[in-house]
């Protein structure tokens, strides 16, 4: 499929993930998942980007052989997914462990993005103190309840 479709995989991204995923290749499916997260966000749909997300995360987990940081990367897309979707404790929850990753990972532009997108997120469903709180560098989510 890859061959086939050289120069035109965004077409048959879904069918690329859901092959690689199948056949248990984690790399191939973490790679075109979040190319196609990317690509879903960018159209507007939602439900495509946290599918395709979740999808990713399911390998990278302990046993990922590749940079952690991949798995930042596809909590902060999950985070703008959920916060597309209007599910901001998603959001925050998926930003703050974006966040983690990339401090751990020394990747500090990328955990000051995460934090950002963590502020803006708070401060979008009407949480100031927590925007404030994500503004201030504190990454351990407030409980809501």
């Amino acid at each position: 499929m890859e061959s086939r479709y050289a120069g035109r995989l965004e077409r048959i991204l879904p069918q690329l993930v859901l092959h690689f995923f199948q056949g248990d290749v984690p790399e191939k499916t973490v790679e075109y998942a979040l190319r196609l997260t990317k690509t879903a966000l960018e159209a507007f749909s939602v439900e495509e980007a946290i599918r395709s997300a979740t999808t990713a995360l399911t390998f990278l987990d302990e046993e990922w052989q590749g940079a952690r940081a991949i798995e930042g990367e596809a909590r902060v897309l999950l985070a703008l997914a959920q916060r597309m979707a209007g599910d901001t404790e998603s959001a925050l929850r998926e930003a703050a462990t974006a966040v983690r990753i990339f401090e751990k990972d020394q990747q500090a532009t990328r955990a000051v993005d995460a934090l950002v997108l963590a502020a803006e997120t708070a401060w979008q469903a009407r949480q100031p103190e927590e925007a404030s709180r994500w503004v201030s560098g504190t990454t351990t989510p407030r409980s809501t309840c």
